[in-house]
């Protein structure tokens, strides 16, 4: 099967068709059906609680005190970042099992204990397989705890957002000072300072934002990032292109091939 197909064809396609699988047959969701969405995200995120509340570190004399230790028994700031992340979400929602339980409070406390005694002197984590004091890799943690406080504030759960808070703070000063790996990192931690400035504004973030801003973005005019881990970025996107372009035609252009 032949298919004269570009890759700026393929990311329209790739967008319609999400759209009309979000939809269904592309009319709007019914209330109910939205509903039952909802419903369904609490009870997976709640279950997700249930396994957090089982793994999660609680020994006082442990020095992991907080945080999952993932399948090679290393313990980690991402995890602790999961941590509080799911727990803060089931603890503001209404229909949660979890809503208002003060053993979450407890646990993301336990987490934001861990994660501030992961953290370098300049604010950073590090990644234990590869990257030491590292600002990247603390955008990344950054961005999952940022957002457990962002949704906590939002609904009044101040003590989440006091429990949390010298971890983003300092991290913060971190990303503002320090350096990348790639260039894709540069977006990695202004969208943490960001996320972070919003909760507790600071010029020093602005400024790094917009001096990483002013570099400009490495893309080319088809959507691929130029720099080092074009590898990762780029082989993704061509894998959900390929799945769709399957899907609706049964074969795959050579383009993506």
């Amino acid at each position: 099967m032949s298919m004269d197909v570009t890759r700026r064809d393929l990311l329209a396609l790739m967008g319609t068709a999400g759209t009309l699988s979000l939809s269904g047959s592309g009319d709007a969701q019914t209330p109910a059906a939205s509903a039952a969405g909802a419903a369904s995200a609490v009870e997976r995120n709640d279950a997700a609680v249930r396994t957090l509340l089982e793994t999660q570190l609680t020994d006082p004399a442990s020095p992991s005190r907080g945080c999952v230790p993932d399948q090679f028994g290393l313990h980690s700031a991402g995890s602790a970042s999961g941590v509080a992340e799911t727990l803060a979400a089931s603890f503001v929602h209404p229909q949660s099992a979890f809503h208002h339980d003060r053993v979450l409070l407890d646990r993301i406390r336990l987490a934001a204990g861990f994660l501030e005694r992961a953290q370098s002197p300049q604010g950073n984590i590090d990644l234990l397989t590869t990257n030491f004091n590292s600002p990247p890799d603390t955008g990344f943690v950054v961005h999952g705890v940022a957002t457990a406080a962002r949704i906590a504030q939002m609904h009044g759960a101040t003590l989440i957002v006091q429990a949390l808070q010298p971890f983003l703070a300092k991290a913060g000063g971190g990303m503002a000072e320090g350096g990348v790996h790639t260039p894709n990192h540069r977006w990695v931690i202004s969208s943490a300072l960001a996320q972070i400035n919003e909760l507790f504004p600071d010029p020093r973030f602005v400024r790094r934002i917009d001096e990483w801003l002013a570099e400009g973005i490495d893309i080319d005019a088809d959507g691929q990032f130029t720099e080092r881990s074009t590898l990762t970025y780029n082989v993704n996107g061509v894998q959900v292109v390929k799945t769709i372009t399957r899907q609706l035609f049964g074969a795959v252009p050579s383009v993506c091939n």
